[in-house]
């Protein structure tokens, strides 16, 4: 039947075992070749992990100089936010302002009586725009009209100048914009359509600015302090908005030196963990094939020795302002009274007080150190000018990286020539077999043959 060998018929041996057995010893060597794959393939997978990692460090590294976190910026802050908003919209005045609000600015609302019309009619309304010009918007009401159904018509009119409201059965019409330049003239061209019974003017926003009166068509106020935008949320007697001086934007700023640290240790934390994990002697299984595939690598090793010069050392031509990271917060912390294993590591700590400090005090200071001045060389030029023969293209660890592909490329060649050797030498066992069992049962055949005719 196919898919059926019988063994051994002949000699009582199991054939296929004494078989199996001798290809297992064949295919040691192939074993120990599979397992030296398993561990270059393991270098080759760490190599890239630091690789990988260091190239996130040279980016945080460009972000401290980058001009995007040393764009000027300003902080404005309102004291009462309820009552009065602020916004930057370019370079202000440093310094405090006092802002009182006695009026914000209001909408022009008029209540009507309504009576649907008799015929087709007209509401012509006519508002003054931003440079006094006067702007008229037809809608019309058909004859017969509802109150709900003429106020649908007018807030859904392409133009509307107004919001139209049903209040117990009156027709209110409020002004979309706000100020004097929302008081409007309404027309009505059947007549008898409309009835008006009150009306509120539109009012300008009344307020003084360090005493000085101020008046606003709307309650988003930009002339008042220049490069500052008001926005008028209620009235109120005092309010104070500060505006701090030109600078880089500090919440930014701390972010790129955090994401830095998190970078750098994130190599040191990668690389010490491949150098220092030993290999295990005689690995017979694949998990322990890839243990240690990097211990005590030199290169890596010297590589962290350049990182912890390149954090630790002076910066060249600041010496007389800021020269160190230290000094901005960024330091192993190893001067604290207990030395924690993330020091001793070399791993870094970030103190934001530090920065802050370095900030108020000498701001140019600190961009030129983190090298955020261009033509000048600081701590982010230094980092990219080390990083880059290390993990750029081209770089050491890339030539490693291709020398590894080169070996298991070899070694997948290398198996392969070995799996056909041992498909070979395993055909040649089963014939070699084979043809044992056939001459042993060809001899027994005439064994019975002669005992027959003896008998």
């Amino acid at each position: 039947m196919a898919g059926i060998a019988l063994t051994g018929l002949a000699s009582g041996l199991d054939t296929a075992s004494i078989i199996s057995q001798l290809m297992a010893i064949e295919r040691q060597p192939r074993n120990r070749l599979e397992l030296r794959q398993t561990a270059e393939q393991a270098r080759r997978d760490g190599l890239n992990e630091i690789a990988t990692k260091l190239r996130s460090l040279k980016l945080a590294a460009s972000d401290l100089k980058s001009t995007g976190v040393w764009a000027d910026t300003q902080s404005v802050v309102s004291s009462d936010t309820s009552k009065l908003d602020v916004r930057r919209t370019a370079g202000a005045g440093p310094g405090g302002y006092e802002i009182a609000v006695s009026r914000l600015a209001s909408s022009t609302q008029r209540t009507y009586a309504y009576a649907p019309p008799a015929s087709d009619t007209t509401l012509s309304f006519t508002l003054k725009d931003a440079d006094g010009n006067d702007v008229q918007t037809d809608i019309e009401i058909a004859a017969g009209t509802s109150l709900d159904d003429a106020v649908s018509k007018i807030n859904t009119t392409a133009g509307s100048p107004v919001y139209a409201v049903n209040v117990a059965g009156k027709l209110v019409l409020s002004t979309r914009t706000t100020g004097e330049n929302s008081r409007f003239e309404l027309a009505d061209s059947a007549g008898g359509t409309l009835a008006l019974e009150s009306e509120r003017l539109g009012q300008k926003a009344l307020l003084t600015v360090d005493g000085v009166e101020v008046t606003s068509e709307t309650n988003t106020v930009t002339g008042a302090i220049p490069g500052v935008e008001l926005t008028l949320k209620g009235t109120t007697a005092s309010a104070q908005v500060n505006v701090g001086p030109p600078g880089p934007d500090r919440e930014k700023l701390a972010e790129k030196v955090k994401a830095f640290v998190d970078a750098y240790n994130a190599v040191v934390d990668t690389v010490r963990s491949k150098v220092t994990e030993k290999p295990v002697t005689g690995a017979t299984t694949a998990a322990d094939a890839r243990k240690g595939a990097l211990f005590g690598d030199s290169g890596l090793n010297a590589i962290l020795r350049q990182l912890r010069q390149a954090v630790s050392e002076p910066v060249a031509g600041n010496a007389a302002a800021l020269d160190e990271l230290a000094e901005l917060g960024v330091s192993t912390g190893a001067a604290s009274a207990t030395v924690s294993s993330d020091a001793v590591a070399g791993k870094l700590v970030f103190d934001r007080s530090k920065l802050d400090a370095a900030l108020d005090g000498d701001p140019l200071a600190v961009r030129r150190l983190l090298g955020g001045i261009a033509g000048t060389d600081g701590f982010g030029q230094r980092l990219e000018g080390l990083l880059e023969p290390i993990a750029g293209t081209g770089g050491t660890l890339a030539t490693r990286i291709s020398s590894q592909d080169s070996v298991l490329s070899r070694l997948k060649d290398d198996l392969l020539r070995f799996d056909d050797r041992l498909a070979r030498r395993e055909e040649l066992l089963n014939k070699q077999y084979a043809a044992l069992e056939t001459a042993l049962s060809k001899a027994q055949a005439r064994a019975g043959d002669i005992a027959g005719l003896l008998a």
